[in-house]
């Protein structure tokens, strides 16, 4: 791997959904199954993937078997090494979305209190010709 590569890894660690996308993708390539999505795997976007009609109850099975149900998306053909054509369908399997963490950017403390200084009181009393 060239050295600009390596940098621009070390620069910026994979989320968790991220991470889960890259074991299914070489889980799935295992399988016999191609994953359409580019890696790393974008926020809004879905895994998907593309399985031969011939081992799609295999891949399928072993799916659910690990707790993942993978939704339909369309059929056609998917061409192979060999040439040949071969009727495919290709799945989404949706990952949850990273959990974006909310900072707590609220003032605390004696600046935050809500206290009018008694100087302050005065000037609005003599402004409006309020008296106590």
């Amino acid at each position: 791997m060239p050295d600009h590569l390596k940098l621009v890894a070390e620069m910026t660690p994979l989320t968790e959904r991220q991470t889960t996308a890259e074991r299914l993708t070489r889980w799935l390539a295992r399988m016999d199954a191609h994953v359409l999505n580019p890696m790393p795997l974008e926020p809004q976007s879905q895994l998907r993937f593309q399985v031969v009609n011939e081992s799609c109850d295999n891949v399928l099975a072993q799916l659910a078997k690990e707790g993942w149900s993978p939704l339909l998306v369309s059929t056609g053909l998917r061409f192979c090494v060999d040439g040949v054509a071969r009727n495919a369908n290709t799945y989404e399997i949706h990952l949850e979305p990273d959990r974006q963490f909310v900072v707590d950017s609220r003032i605390t403390g004696e600046i935050a209190e809500k206290k009018k200084w008694h100087e302050v009181d005065d000037i609005i009393a003599d402004y409006y010709g309020r008296k106590r």
